[in-house]
């Protein structure tokens, strides 16, 4: 990813924050919590502002999508839109961790904050609990697929609508050195979100079944988020972060066979290696004992993962695909490089 294009996604995820910073970060705090520091800021908005300020997001990151190919002078179809989609991501990452993470965090712990003044009994007080917990996990997790996706979308849409005139490009010809270095995080990400989902993973499997065991202890039936979703949602959310940047690696691999020469031997201890780490993921699905008794475990596991892996497979390995093989060049790399 080029500086062109993580600058446009830098640009694009700040004024998505300045715009959701008083709907998120205001507003909706002071709506369940009394005391919170903004309170006096606070004012009643229509309730399409929050709707509106979204919208505006989406329409921000698009326009930057075009921007990112056309300042980096993307000169084919393929070219804009692999700018436009690097732009979505890093977009998407600003905003889900800047303002994002907090604000469906806030969702999930709503009925606590809500309840933070009141007297409650102990079976009221577990039951909020749980539901926090299970409703945080849900929310957080799942919004933050649906921020990532969404963004790498509208980018992507925002780039390939560029290239109705690809002779327009802005601003001085970007250099063009040997693009090897510009693959290398989708390598260390394959790795880092192998070791998020162990670390995710070794924490919620505990907390999960803690807050099954208060549920069937106490008799809880009214809740309204089940504690059985913790583990299942995060594990999703997990798979997103390793198979996507894992099958984009193998799309570039599969460009690059027939003429890679002695790298096939590296290339094919990396699809080795990534296969087993697949093997491995889809091997811990059985451990979800309690999603038998809602779907049945033979059905979730073909049906509802076997179809989410092949999305984020399909989608990694078809952009990858659309790259331009390594090719050597005379120009050098800079630092923003």
């Amino acid at each position: 990813m080029r500086i062109r294009v993580l600058l446009s996604g830098v640009f694009s995820g700040v004024i998505c924050l300045i715009a959701l910073w008083y709907p998120w970060y205001v507003m909706d705090p002071a709506r369940v919590a009394p005391d919170w520091p903004y309170q006096n800021r606070s004012i009643a908005l229509p309730d399409w502002i929050p709707t509106a300020m979204l919208a505006f997001c989406g329409l921000t990151v698009f326009v930057f999508g075009w921007v990112s190919a056309r300042w980096n002078w993307s000169k084919t179809w393929r070219q804009s839109l692999l700018s436009g989609l690097g732009a979505g991501l890093i977009a998407g990452c600003f905003i889900y961790d800047f303002i994002g993470a907090f604000h469906f965090g806030l969702i999930g712990q709503e009925g606590i904050l809500n309840a933070f003044y009141t007297e409650v009994d102990k079976i009221k007080g577990i039951e909020l609990l749980i539901e926090a917990i299970s409703g945080t996990a849900v929310s957080i997790y799942l919004n933050f697929l649906a921020i990532m996706v969404g963004c790498i979308i509208l980018g992507g849409l925002g780039g390939i609508s560029s290239s109705i005139d690809l002779e327009d490009v802005w601003g001085k010809p970007p250099c063009d050195p040997d693009s090897w270095l510009f693959r290398i995080p989708a390598y260390t990400l394959t790795v880092t979100g192998l070791a998020c989902m162990f670390v995710t993973l070794a924490g919620l499997l505990v907390l999960q079944e803690s807050a099954i065991k208060a549920a069937v202890d106490n008799t809880l039936t009214g809740l309204n988020s089940l504690p059985i979703f913790i583990v299942i949602v995060a594990y999703i959310a997990c798979l997103f972060m390793i198979l996507l940047p894992m099958s984009l690696t193998w799309g570039w691999i599969l460009r690059a066979w027939q003429g890679a020469g002695l790298w096939r031997i590296l290339y094919g201890f990396w699809v080795v290696a990534t296969l087993l780490i697949l093997i491995w993921l889809f091997q811990f699905v059985p451990y979800f004992e309690n999603l038998v008794l809602l779907f049945g475990l033979e059905f979730f596991q073909i049906i509802i993962l076997g179809l989410i892996a092949i999305i984020f497979v399909a989608a990694g390995v078809g952009v990858g695909l659309l790259a331009s093989p390594v090719n050597s060049s005379s120009s050098k790399y800079k630092g923003s490089d």
